[in-house]
């Protein structure tokens, strides 16, 4: 059934920016991990203007969560905004949910499993992302009870505010709800970083993350 995520495969995966310079931004970084494996919170917004250094030091955590923990990273899903290269917000939950799916195989089984029942998910509009998240993630995570025991399940976001609906020009603030709906008591594993700037619709709905 895995080839059923090909259908959630997103139009273009962007790779992390380059990183921070080596010995810098280490207090930030270290406090990143301890959200991550200590903090019972499951939303970080990680704001600031342009030019700040905030896809930098995801990109870091990036690297850290992939390259030096190894077989035991637990980073789940990166995805990267562009408004240049890529900026399709409608592919976002598909996007997690693939990731997600390609990252353990039985996440991956428990999502192609929901798709058989229903492949309309692929192709929700927007004022449905409550279901689609519920439908693609929480429900085939929930049918996993052994990922409440192996540890934080990272998915990070960076460049949100560079992503826009097709049919809008920001991204749905009924999408921005569900990221902080959907990763909270239902998946208590799983922990969601989010940079971006803080624009007004970004900023209304994450002001307590």
């Amino acid at each position: 059934m895995r080839p059923l995520l090909q259908d959630l495969k997103p139009e273009r995966e962007l790779p992390p920016k380059p990183p921070c310079m080596l010995n810098t931004r280490e207090a930030t970084i270290k406090y990143l991990m301890s959200w991550i494996t200590d903090c019972n919170d499951s939303v970080l917004w990680c704001s600031g203007l342009a030019g700040t250094g905030k896809s930098s030091l995801v990109s870091t955590l990036h690297d850290l969560l992939s390259f030096h923990m190894g077989s035991r990273s637990r980073l789940a899903a990166f995805i990267r905004y562009d408004r240049n290269l890529y900026s399709n917000s409608s592919e976002l939950i598909t996007s997690i949910a693939y990731s997600l799916g390609r990252f353990d195989q039985r996440i991956g089984d428990a999502i192609a499993e929901a798709l058989t029942t229903s492949r309309a998910t692929v192709k929700m509009a927007p004022s449905q992302s409550s279901t689609q998240f519920h439908l693609l993630v929480q429900k085939p995570l929930a049918t996993i009870p052994e990922l409440q025991n192996e540890g934080p399940l990272i998915v990070i976001i960076d460049g949100l505010d560079e992503s826009h609906d097709p049919d809008e020009k920001h991204v749905s603030e009924d999408l921005l709800k569900v990221l902080t709906d959907g990763f909270g008591q239902a998946l208590p594993f799983m922990r969601l970083i989010i940079s971006s700037r803080p624009e007004r619709k970004i900023s209304r709905v994450f002001k307590n993350c």
